[in-house]
């Protein structure tokens, strides 16, 4: 059997696959080597992974996870796998390779992230061969759910979002404006919690603030990363933000002249059905 993770800053889902097809699925904490601590993230692995999973059974493990591509934090991941699965081969690439392969398999194509975190790259069918730096959501990260959490929250503390929306914001979330300044600048994973107040401006994805602060962000975020690919290229998204807000990603996309995006919510289950054909085709 072999273990497929496609793991974000905010969650990771994992599938465990043979040749038939999928034996199993779960789901942990976020294992970005930048936000997460390592005895953290093994005991949740510990915990949830091994007891869903014997250790001995899994042949192969594939992580596509964001902030793994550097050396270290490749190590990072890998040690932390390895002590749960001594037995198993380990890959770990980048969050952004997985999506390309879940979104085009072995053929070429842009592939956008836009979840917690936002990022892109030029994709060959095997390797991504051009990208945009990340700058995370302080620096960068235009069209992500952490930015625009970001400045959602700017504009209901400073009372310019809809008195609408604001109200349903403090009704539903029980937090007062030093509750949300506590979270942002005193708490550990800040991009989460921003991220994570999108769904208080879902139920009013019609309200015109609402579309024009997320087509601002998904503008910025064709400008400063898919401009520079080809544009006769197939482009395509996963992340949970550019599957509820699709609409919006459609007519952008169709401003820049790029042909309407292939859109998944979760790259794992794509990921998995790669991996079984991959078997299937070498038994």
């Amino acid at each position: 059997m072999i273990l497929i993770a496609d793991s974000g800053s905010s969650k990771t889902d994992w599938m465990v696959i043979n040749g038939e097809g999928l034996v199993n699925s779960f789901q942990t904490i976020g294992l970005n080597p930048y936000f997460t601590d390592k005895a953290v993230a093994a005991d949740n692995i510990s915990q949830i992974v091994t007891e869903s999973l014997p250790a001995d059974k899994v042949s192969h493990i594939y992580f596509y996870g964001s902030g793994c591509g550097s050396d270290e934090s490749v190590l990072f991941i890998k040690q932390i796998l390895k002590a749960q699965f001594p037995f198993s081969e380990i890959l770990v690439n980048t969050d952004l390779l997985g999506a390309a392969i879940a979104l085009f398999g072995n053929n070429k194509g842009i592939a956008c992230i836009l979840g917690t975190g936002a990022n892109s790259g030029l994709y060959d069918g095997n390797n991504i061969v051009s990208k945009q730096i990340s700058l995370g959501y302080v620096l960068g990260d235009e069209g992500s759910a952490a930015v625009i959490g970001k400045r959602f929250m700017r504009s209901v503390l400073r009372s310019e979002a809809p008195e609408d929306i604001m109200n349903h914001f403090y009704k539903e979330s029980g937090l007062s404006n030093t509750d949300i300044i506590t979270n942002i600048y005193r708490e550990k994973f800040p991009n989460r919690f921003l991220a994570h107040t999108i769904k208080y401006m879902l139920p009013f994805r019609d309200n015109d603030f609402v579309k024009e602060l997320v087509k601002d962000e998904i503008d910025a975020f064709f400008k400063e990363n898919i401009t520079n690919y080809p544009i006769d290229v197939q482009i395509g998204f996963v992340g949970s933000l550019a599957w509820l807000f699709s609409d919006i990603v459609n007519s952008v996309a169709l401003k820049y002249g790029y042909k309407t995006p292939k859109i998944l919510r979760y790259p794992a289950t794509e990921l998995a059905e790669f991996y079984k054909e991959l078997i299937s085709t070498k038994s």
